[in-house]
């Protein structure tokens, strides 16, 4: 059985019964959990194909911590024999789960100990469960699913979320088309359960903004129900290149100029309304499926680098002050300082104390993995969807998902049409303007390489 696909899964929950910052929304250590509306998991899927092994997990939380995922690798490496470059951590990026950046201690020492100890469970649950598994794949078009968070205004201006002004002009579109394709592919198992691996590219928020203080995986959660009680398969969802797409449209049909929060929403976003919309796109699309060859399996990891943000340093001490502003008094205030100095918001603000003593360059973890007529590829960062889209295009791979928010932790790595017209993400980015269709171009290399 040298050439034969094995697969397993295991997940555990990674809910803490302690109060924790949440993560998103800028958030601070103010924003601290009150309640859990819904267990958070991790998910891990073990690949076996001759000698090789893989773990691949999809977790219910905004971003990875780099230094614990080396740290986890090394663990996993010395308990389960798999190589810590064969193991990838991608998370779901919902808003309303702990924040695993935080420096508090509750976060530092209780929820790691928890986090980690829960995902070595997974992996060893995954390893136990591995099964015979036939690789089945399919992609369906969705309407009206999510949508370029950037505007474009009549007077040629840009406005979203955190920067820009919408008062200045009526919108009259968005800056760009968003990637609405879903990709499913199916791992079907002998007398086990199959597993269902999802790829959609849209942010998890809809669970509230920054006054929610509820533990949830968002929408993820309530896809996962649905599907794992119609279908009685095993569910895993991931997030694709969604660092500039959320929820629905309205536009074009209105133009009226309304700030964001007032027209952005199409029809009832909540978490239940959205998960079963995304579930009722994948359990439509399962007839569709259609057997891929799963002959193969080759794995492609690359340390890339490239420049660091290092953008408007020249306003440190006024950002200092906003700062300073957000803290002792409010954000209006911050901001009405702040905007006439050249920097826009408290995340502008932020974002510049931030630059301080980084380097010049840095590497990004870049993963590509081929399984067959079926790859997938890790973004360590949130992508903007035309990264996303491609890498999708340009694979040598009938089946391609993208996959962001997956190992190393980083914020957003925008296009160079948004670090040119100056957006939210592009003022909070690590890496500096064109990293993004640098590491696209890469990943693109790196599953030719595969062939």
């Amino acid at each position: 059985m040298e050439n034969t696909l094995f697969a397993g899964y295991g997940r555990v929950c990674i809910t803490p019964d302690f109060s924790v910052p949440l993560a998103g929304y800028g958030a601070t250590h103010k924003r601290m959990s009150e309640v859990v509306l819904e267990d958070i998991y991790a998910t891990c899927i073990a690949f076996s194909h001759g000698e090789e092994k893989f773990l691949l997990y999809t977790q219910d939380l905004i971003r990875c911590n780099p230094k614990w995922t080396d740290e986890l690798r090394s663990r996993l490496f010395e308990k389960t024999g798999v190589p810590v470059d064969r193991i990838n951590i991608c998370s779901t990026h919902t808003h309303a789960a702990p924040d695993v950046l935080s420096s508090l201690p509750c976060i530092v020492e209780d929820y790691k100990k928890l986090y980690m100890d829960a995902l070595e469970e997974a992996a060893v649950a995954a390893l136990e469960d591995l099964a015979p598994a036939t690789l089945y794949g399919t992609r369906t078009e969705t309407e009206n699913m999510n949508f370029v968070r950037h505007y474009l205004l009549e007077n040629g201006t840009y406005a979203g979320p955190a920067f820009g002004d919408f008062k200045s002009a009526p919108i009259v579109g968005h800056a760009a088309a968003p990637d609405r394709e879903m990709l499913i592919v199916k791992l079907e198992r002998e007398e086990k359960p199959s597993i269902l691996m999802v790829n959609f590219q849209v942010h998890p928020t809809t669970a509230g903004g920054s006054d929610n203080k509820e533990i949830s995986p968002d929408f993820i959660g309530t896809a996962r129900n649905y599907l794992e009680g119609s279908t009685k398969m095993h569910f895993a969802y991931f997030t694709g290149a969604a660092g500039n797409l959320v929820q629905g449209s309205r536009i074009p049909e209105e133009t009226d100029g309304l700030p964001i929060a007032k027209r952005r929403r199409y029809g009832d976003t909540s978490p239940i309304v959205y998960g079963w919309r995304i579930a009722r796109y994948v359990k439509n699309a399962l007839p569709d499926l259609q057997k891929m060859d799963s002959s193969t399996f080759r794995v492609s990891r690359v340390l890339f680098e490239q420049p660091v943000n290092h953008d408007d340093e020249d306003k440190l001490e006024v950002a200092k002050r906003v700062r300073e502003l957000w803290e002792n008094a409010d954000k209006a205030t911050a901001e009405a300082y702040g905007k006439p100095l050249g920097v826009t918001s408290v995340h502008h603000a932020g974002a510049i104390c931030g630059r301080v003593n980084r380097p010049q360059s840095a590497n990004m973890e870049l993963n590509a993995v081929r399984i067959g007529d079926f790859a997938f590829i890790t973004f360590p960062y949130e992508a903007f969807g035309a990264q996303g889209t491609y890498v999708k295009e340009h694979s040598p791979f009938p089946m391609t998902m993208a996959f962001s928010c997956a190992n190393q932790g980083q914020s957003y790595v925008p296009t160079r049409e948004a670090y040119e017209y100056g957006c939210y993400e592009s003022f909070t980015s690590y890496f500096a303007k064109g990293a993004g269709e640098a590491a696209a171009e890469k990943l693109t290399e790196m599953l030719e390489s595969l062939k």
